[in-house]
């Protein structure tokens, strides 16, 4: 409600020059008028369409009867009222009808459409929080409106360790100027964050409330390429290559940018070769094993980068290309997400033969470490070379109860190799050639309590056929005594070969 004073005769104080207005700033204010006696000299003319009133100083009105020509009161003053000398008489004015806008004139884009918004939301929760929340820095007095610029903006310091931060800094607000804050949301875990925003002026505060939703991204693999953190890539012949693929699925809410990195090509590949090996130090901190001699990867998998969104899968193509043969051929995979994160890793193996048939299972016979020296080899004649078969040993352990052993049972595996080449007999398609085994000389081994089963057989391109052998103390055995003996097998593919499996059994207690 707006309240106009006035005052008979002659005000007792001089308010000449004081700041005056004929025209109100909003349409519910009454404009800044002069006491009685007085006449406000307009000096600056309104702007409407800026919202600012006009603005001048008072002036003494000149006596009744005075010069001609005085200026006559301010146009919108109060109509005076009846009084007599010596009398105040207080008139009051009630406020100025409020003309809502049309609808259709109503711009949601506009600073007044987001201030008005803020200022429901402030009036009916007590904390603003709305996007479009405005604070207003400025004189609760009423008087003319002038262009100032707002100094001294600032805001509350957020958790240097959390997800939240002010990315831009304050201005110097200009008249009728808006200032755009940008926040950046970085989350570390899958989690809901919340802080609160205070933004400070000199005259008030806005209290902004920051809430965000951490997701963490995951994939999965199918199959389950890596039991046990082991992908076993299989056998293939030096010189050839392997593919076996799997799918990479994305089974977060939000996409991902994955990369795969083999170890071998780590930048730490060079410091991790200064350890000391596995059979010396008992452990190992890397999982490259041995390499090609060419210099190309022996693995590879591919795509090894791109985007998943959301629920979205990828075929990966893991890759085995031994250029000569070894057993120990390894490497480290890890799978990174957004370049940082490991969500994936396991290590990949494979062999690589030099003939179709090959035996595997047995007791390791050296280091798993392959030396680059040059092997010198011993000027041996080839008759007695025929004599010097590859050993396979096998250990088999026999649990000794009270009055009977337990059977010790192990298996050995025959292999062999699907080869690209091209076979020339027995050949049931290109890359499928069967193998053929035989133990020979059994009744030497079955007198000390071993047995085989099966002594023959046939293998399938590309499979792996277990043989169990099997050892129960014969009568009489001496249970402090190892029993050792051998056997010879002979395997047929491309050509034919011989191994000596060298059986040695004990008996041990529970």
């Amino acid at each position: 409600m707006g309240i106009s004073w006035l005052i008979e005769g002659k005000p007792s104080l001089d308010v000449g020059g004081e700041p005056c207005s004929t025209t109100p700033p909003d349409p519910d204010e009454d404009p800044l008028l002069c006491p009685h006696g007085y006449f406000c000299h307009v000096t600056d003319s309104a702007k409407p369409h800026r919202g600012i009133p006009n603005s001048g100083y008072c002036k003494s009105a000149p006596a009744a009867g005075g010069k001609k020509g005085a200026p006559a009161a301010a146009k919108g003053a109060p109509t005076k009222g009846k009084a007599t000398p010596g009398n105040t008489m207080l008139t009051v004015s009630g406020p100025s009808p409020v003309s809502p806008p049309k609808p259709e004139d109503i711009t949601k884009d506009s600073t007044a459409y987001a201030s008005a918004v803020g200022s429901a939301v402030e009036a009916t929760s007590g904390a603003s929080s709305s996007p479009h929340s405005s604070l207003l820095c400025g004189s609760g007095r009423q008087q003319p409106r002038r262009e100032a610029a707002i100094q001294g903006l600032s805001s509350s310091v957020l958790d240097t360790n959390g997800p939240f931060q002010v990315v831009n800094a304050f201005r110097v607000l200009p008249p009728d100027a808006t200032h755009t804050m940008l926040l950046s949301f970085t989350p570390s875990a899958g989690r809901v964050f919340q802080e609160v925003l205070s933004v400070h002026c000199e005259t008030g505060s806005l209290h902004v409330t920051l809430m965000g939703k951490g997701v963490s991204p995951l994939v999965s693999l199918s199959p389950n390429v890596a039991e046990n953190g082991v992908m076993d890539m299989g056998s293939v012949l030096a010189g050839e290559y392997l593919e076996k693929t799997f799918k990479m699925q994305n089974t977060s809410s939000l996409s991902i940018k994955y990369s795969i990195k083999l170890e071998s090509l780590s930048l730490l590949r060079h410091a991790h070769a200064q350890e000391l090996p596995k059979f010396l130090a008992g452990k190992s901190n890397t999982l490259v094993g041995v390499q090609n001699n060419n210099g190309h990867n022996v693995f590879d998998l591919v795509p090894a980068e791109g985007c998943l969104e959301p629920g979205g899968s990828v075929e990966i193509t893991a890759t085995f290309s031994p250029d000569h043969a070894s057993d120990l051929y390894s490497d480290g995979v890890k799978i990174e997400l957004f370049g940082k994160e490991e969500s994936q890793s396991f290590q990949i193996k494979g062999t690589g033969k030099s003939k179709i048939m090959f035996i595997e299972g047995g007791d390791p016979l050296k280091p798993d470490l392959e030396s680059l020296a040059v092997k010198l080899t011993p000027h041996i004649e080839e008759e007695d070379l025929k004599l010097i078969l590859p050993p396979v040993l096998v250990t088999l352990r026999s649990t000794a109860l009270e009055d009977s052993f337990v059977p010790a049972t192990r298996d050995i595996f025959v292999g062999c190799v699907r080869t690209m080449a091209v076979s020339q007999k027995k050949e049931l398609k290109p890359g499928y050639r069967n193998g053929e085994f035989t133990f020979e000389n059994i009744q030497s081994i079955t007198q000390k309590g071993f047995n085989i089963d099966p002594q023959k057989g046939m293998v399938e391109a590309g499979v792996l056929k277990p043989v169990t052998i099997t050892w129960t103390p014969p009568q009489g055995f001496i249970q402090n005594e190892v029993c050792e003996t051998s056997v010879v097998v002979t395997l047929k593919g491309d050509v034919a070969e011989q191994f000596r499996i060298l059986l040695r059994a004990m008996v041990v207690s529970k």
